[in-house]
């Protein structure tokens, strides 16, 4: 489904970020899935901040496959502009990849620990 308009998208975005931020992760979701199919028409700032809210929120409904594609798509939009993502955005980015980064040659994301903990939660 488009969205239409490039500010429209990143409308989307900002209400899943506030979504994600809130721990609504669900909301987050459904605002997420909006601009999935369009986020080529968005700039590589608003791209990085897609990504980065795209994984966590998967990452944070246990979706660790689909959270460690978004994450290591985040890392790589962002990789030219340091300031896309906030400092603490960016640390959370690169401990959330190196939890689910796999050790096997299964290319699946690893399992939480045993006792389910995660990285952190959003402030």
């Amino acid at each position: 489904m488009s969205v239409g308009g490039c500010g429209r998208l990143e409308e989307h975005v900002r209400h899943a970020d506030e979504a994600y931020r809130e721990a609504r992760y669900g909301d987050a979701e459904e605002w997420l899935e909006r601009v999935e199919g369009d986020v080529g028409e968005l700039d590589v700032d608003a791209q990085s901040r897609f990504y980065f809210v795209r994984g966590m929120t998967a990452y944070r409904l246990e979706h660790r496959d689909e959270a460690l594609h978004y994450l290591v798509l985040a890392r790589e939009t962002s990789s030219t502009r340091p300031d896309v993502l906030l400092p603490e955005d960016n640390a959370l980015l690169l401990r959330t990849i190196t939890e689910l980064m796999p050790t096997t040659a299964d290319h699946h994301a690893r399992a939480a620990e045993a006792d389910g903990s995660l990285v952190s939660t959003p402030e």
